[in-house]
């Protein structure tokens, strides 16, 4: 199969040093937002995300957010009415850390912000910035087939980000990579973890360790490929999976 390629290249990286970043908004997301987990009270004090507040503040009346909590780490997501990811926000106290990720149609970018020794925050964001190329490849394999089901051959998403985003991950929970995953690739939690647990990528430690197993071809992107599941009879929609190239 013969097919074009979205590719994610990564573009220039900005450092900044802040103390405190103040929402642009004056909204707290927990005025209207759905809380998920056990919430940890720890004494760090972390700055909100400027890339987050920003997806915030251009929010349609259709999304939402939602927060939910992995131990000490916050995870809060603006999601659609389809409950696919458009903006994450990563806060982690224990290793006084922040990740955010937005996307749009034309690149992924990515916010870090990290306390320093100096007792400042450091925020280093990049864009993945979309360009094509041509690729010949072929994705129809049978794995993870029920007979129960009809299942679609696997089909080009047109989308891809470049393998070093995943790489750009440090220290993320199992939760957080899943969250991190829905957003890049604009799709639901659900169907980010099924990923993830189709291409063998879960509780990798690593980002090396993450972007090396979904990028199965080795050529330095990830692709996406979407695939429906129907009843036996094919008159029934259950819904799709996905999988990484």
């Amino acid at each position: 199969m013969y097919a074009k390629k979205m590719v994610v290249l990564s573009v220039s990286t900005l450092m900044l040093a802040t103390t405190f970043v103040s929402p642009v908004v004056g909204l707290s997301n927990e005025v209207f937002a759905d809380e998920i987990g056990t919430k940890v009270d720890t004494n760090a004090s972390l700055p909100d995300s400027m890339l987050f507040n920003k997806a915030i503040a251009n929010k349609d009346f259709n999304s939402s957010i939602k927060i939910s909590y992995d131990g000490a780490t916050k995870i809060s997501q603006l999601v659609d009415e389809n409950q696919n990811v458009l903006a994450t926000e990563i806060s982690n106290p224990v290793t006084s850390e922040v990740l955010a990720v937005t996307r749009t149609a034309k690149e992924v970018i990515v916010e870090k912000t990290i306390k320093g020794y100096n007792g400042e925050y450091n925020t280093q964001i990049k864009h993945f910035a979309l360009a094509v190329i041509n690729e010949n490849v072929d994705v129809n394999d049978t794995s993870s087939i029920s007979p129960r089901y009809h299942y679609t051959p696997w089909r080009y998403t047109n989308l891809a980000v470049g393998a070093d985003l995943f790489a750009f991950l440090t220290d993320l929970s199992l939760t957080a990579v899943v969250a991190f995953t829905a957003n890049v690739f604009g799709i639901t939690l659900k169907a980010a973890d099924w990923l993830l647990g189709y291409m063998g990528a879960k509780g990798l430690s690593t980002g090396e360790a993450l972007a090396s197993a979904l990028d199965t071809s080795g050529n330095g992107w990830i692709g996406l490929y979407v695939r429906e599941m129907w009843n036996d009879s094919q008159t029934v929609f259950y819904g799709t999976q996905h999988k990484t190239m």
